[in-house]
């Protein structure tokens, strides 16, 4: 079964005993929740989700940064990037997953680190809510703290592509310059080849009219 980039699936309701999704919330941005309440629908009562996020064992590679949970709730990163180059990368905290999808099942364990992915075993709750209510803050002082933090890497992932483009930009040039030099080259190098070819006509015609003449 192939799924749309938004969900419904087009499955029926309460059709599964178990789900699992494996490096699929890792790479969700605003489509992580629509896809978690989905995955919620097709449970039957009392069904099993199994499901990655990346955490601790990503920030140094994601974010070029130590870990930190109490900054991290579920931060984007790369939101625009092409999936033909991974697309974006999603981190998130142990106290937001079962803060935040606890709303919408019992977390019965978290696997901190396999394969660096923490895996979520989770009980499907009797609810029914909605993304907004399953992203909405809690109190907890951590989700402000997180939602600020993520600001300031989105800001130096703009300032790192400024600087990606400028150093493209002057590649290019370089480029465009090495370019120019070998077409003045070539132009230089057809010049002298077509003055030689000249002279060695002018030199033939001129021993014919020799002859010629003598």
């Amino acid at each position: 079964w192939q799924a749309a980039g938004l969900p419904p699936l087009g499955l029926e309701h309460e059709s599964f005993d178990l789900i699992y999704a494996v490096s699929v919330f890792t790479h969700l941005a605003d489509e992580s929740l629509p896809w978690l309440i989905e995955l919620h629908r097709l449970l039957k009562p009392g069904g099993r989700l199994i499901a990655t996020y990346m955490g601790e064992w990503n920030s140094e590679w994601f974010a070029k940064e130590p870990w930190e949970p109490d900054r991290i709730g579920m931060n984007v990163l790369f939101k625009d990037r092409s999936w033909d180059v991974g697309g974006p990368a999603v981190l998130m905290s142990e106290w937001w997953v079962r803060e935040h999808w606890g709303r919408l099942f019992q977390i019965d364990e978290i696997e901190p680190q396999f394969h660096n992915f923490a895996w979520a075993s989770m009980t499907k709750r009797d609810v029914k809510l909605t993304s907004k209510e399953v992203l909405a803050p809690s109190e907890d002082p951590r989700e402000i703290a997180a939602l600020k933090h993520n600001i300031v890497q989105l800001q130096r992932e703009v300032v790192s592509e400024l600087e990606y483009e400028k150093e493209l930009g002057h590649k290019r040039l370089q480029d465009l310059e090495c370019h120019y030099e070998r077409l003045l080259a070539q132009r230089d190098q057809h010049i002298a080849e077509l003055q030689r070819s000249s002279s060695a006509r002018l030199r033939r015609l001129a021993r014919q009219l020799l002859s010629r003449m003598a």
